[in-house]
């Protein structure tokens, strides 16, 4: 089995038929073997009697499985412990995915053995009658995952959880030795960031990424997320990560309980200016975006906080990633681990 394309999905019976009609579209030639599986995690309405009516004419095996704990990141588990294919490409209930995309990815993956994850140009794609908001590329794109990098390769480009492609043993083995942390959404709520904590532990394992602009998907908009009350929530949600990812990515260069004290209180600090803006009436447009401003900060604090609660178990995490085996490493890992950044906890 070549590659297994992993869909997990919350609700997604609506969604789901255009999503699959792209995925038996798929060029890939008659000898390379492919599976679906598809995840239903904790879903309330069709979605596993909707899927399995879809798998009597699919063109492939297509497998559904329940995961009846809610979260993203769990179905994932799921996923990467019953996945047969050699390669993997996560794909969401609304990405439509053009036809070389798999034939594409397995191309790149079989050519740089040390490559974990890659992911390709990401467009918008808007029902019928909806329209996008006016600063839809500004304000929304980016936390939607709608991304186009350019018609060039980039190196060490972390790519996007939609339409992401990798190794299953790798992945497979970073579950089962190290872990993760970050749950990432959970049914319609607002986590994010999960493929981001995948990224970084693989980098520091001493793997590489790509953005590979051959794999192109459409990210269908419901009219939900063009919201700013959404956005703004997700916003939040991505900036409570950010502690946590940054202790992955070996950016910081200390532990000091200073340097934590005075990232709290700067929080602290936030926080309070913007809850005595929020009470001001907001005749002055800037003011009007102080509620948002006071929970952004909250979220970060609150962030920091509990990963300073946590900072035994944080370090033990880290810990994993440095004792990882070495099958989980790239065979060029003695030539790169010299050029890994150092972790260090925040």
């Amino acid at each position: 089995m070549k590659i297994s394309v992993i869909l997990c999905t919350y609700n997604g019976a609506s969604r789901l038929p255009a999503t699959l009609e792209k995925l038996a579209a798929q060029t890939l030639p008659a000898e390379c073997l492919w599976e679906v599986v598809l995840i239903d995690n904790a879903s309330t309405d069709d979605t596993a009697v909707v899927a399995r009516q879809i798998a009597t004419n699919f063109p492939v095996p297509l497998r559904v499985l329940h995961e009846p704990k809610p979260g993203k990141a769990n179905a994932l588990h799921t996923a990467f412990r019953e996945a047969a294919g050699e390669y993997y490409c996560v794909v969401d209930d609304d990405n439509l995915l053009e036809s070389e995309y798999l034939t594409q990815g397995i191309l790149f993956l079989d050519q740089h053995s040390d490559v974990a994850l890659i992911g390709g140009r990401t467009f918008p794609a808007f029902p019928v009658g909806v329209t996008p908001p006016a600063d839809f590329d500004r304000r929304y794109s980016q936390l939607l995952a709608c991304n186009d990098r350019g018609s060039e390769v980039i190196w060490n480009s972390i790519p996007p959880g939609a339409g992401q492609m990798g190794r299953v043993a790798l992945m497979r083995g970073i579950y089962e030795h190290i872990g993760t942390w970050l749950s990432d959404r959970v049914g319609d709520g607002f986590g994010c960031c999960e493929d981001l904590e995948k990224a970084f532990v693989c980098r520091q394992l001493g793997w590489r990424s790509a953005h590979v602009p051959q794999l192109r998907l459409h990210h269908l908009m419901s009219p939900r997320r063009l919201t700013g009350d959404y956005i703004d929530a997700l916003q939040c949600a991505a900036l409570a990560t950010i502690p946590w990812l940054l202790t992955l990515e070996g950016k910081e260069t200390g532990t000091s309980w200073l340097r934590n004290a005075l990232r709290i209180l700067s929080d602290i600090f936030q926080v309070g200016k913007y809850a005595l803006l929020s009470a001001v009436p907001p005749f002055h447009r800037r003011l009007k975006r102080a509620p948002f401003c006071r929970k952004m900060y909250g979220s970060r604090l609150a962030a920091r906080l509990a990963l300073l609660k946590s900072r035994q178990r944080a370090m033990a995490y880290v810990a994993r990633i440095h004792a990882a085996p070495i099958c989980l490493r790239p065979q060029s890992h003695g030539a790169t681990k010299a050029h890994q950044s150092t972790m260090a906890f925040v």
